[in-house]
């Protein structure tokens, strides 16, 4: 593991956070491809992108925050400190989604196809994302005698030393790619039924969650309920999707 890639002078490069930048990169990227593919407009991406940054950014520290009430009672100013670390995925993927509906516009007349963009994007941004917890040797699961099974090293992993545990970032990741591939090979199906692809990414993104629980280790008890109850949103949002819009045929849209 590789937590940390270099030092420059008193700066410190993370592999975490160049791997988390990568993540919103490319998923902006492929949200711009998937929105040209559309007939939207691209030009709108860096709006959604930093819609995005921003509400996982404060939805993961107001989550973390949460998580160590006693702390932050005692140090409040360390809340600011965020290249100190410690971001809670459950707070960030909420509000992160919360903050692009607000971006995109609930009532905007492309608010389907916007989001049925934005659902492969995020699959890879899921992806690229893991792999920084591969490298920073953190979410990895509990000891397994597996010959998959691998060894942290390096004394700022996050995780026990020399013990063989599951990848569990490599399952997620391994999953988030899957699925991507999934929606990019739907696309043309399920184009003229805008929201069926942003129903399945959430509703398999939440099942992948829930099933991979019992290989993601944590120490806190509450961290285990807010992953399990974040994969629930996922998966009863995403039902409620493809429920509601099964039956939906977009006029004109098999033209774009």
């Amino acid at each position: 593991m590789y937590p940390v890639l270099f030092h420059i002078g008193p700066y410190t490069l993370y592999a975490y956070g160049v791997f988390l930048a990568a993540g919103f990169l490319g998923a902006a990227g492929w949200a711009a491809h998937e929105a040209r593919l559309r007939g939207l407009d691209a030009g709108r991406i860096p709006l959604l992108l930093l819609a995005a940054i921003f509400g996982a950014t404060v939805g993961g520290r107001m989550g973390y925050v949460l998580l160590h009430p006693a702390f932050f009672w005692e140090h409040p100013e360390e809340i600011l400190f965020l290249w100190r670390g410690g971001l809670l995925y459950a707070g960030g993927a909420l509000m992160s989604g919360a903050c692009l509906l607000a971006a995109i516009g609930h009532r905007h007349p492309d608010l389907w196809p916007w989001l049925d963009a934005l659902a492969p994007a995020a699959a890879l941004g899921e992806a690229i994302g893991r792999m920084g917890c591969l490298f920073a040797g953190c979410g990895f699961g509990p000891a397994t005698a597996l010959p998959w099974g691998i060894r942290l090293t390096h004394p700022e992993a996050a995780g026990p030393l020399f013990t063989p545990l599951h990848p569990t970032p490599v399952y997620f990741a391994l999953a988030a790619i899957a699925l991507f591939a999934l929606l990019c090979a739907l696309r043309e199906r399920l184009r003229s039924r805008s929201g069926l692809a942003a129903g399945i990414f959430l509703t398999t993104w939440g099942s992948i969650q829930a099933g991979l629980l019992p290989f993601h280790e944590t120490t806190f008890a509450n961290l285990g309920y807010a992953r399990a109850l974040t994969a629930l949103i996922g998966v009863a949002i995403g039902i409620w999707i493809c429920t509601t819009r099964r039956h939906h045929v977009d006029r004109g849209n098999s033209s774009r």
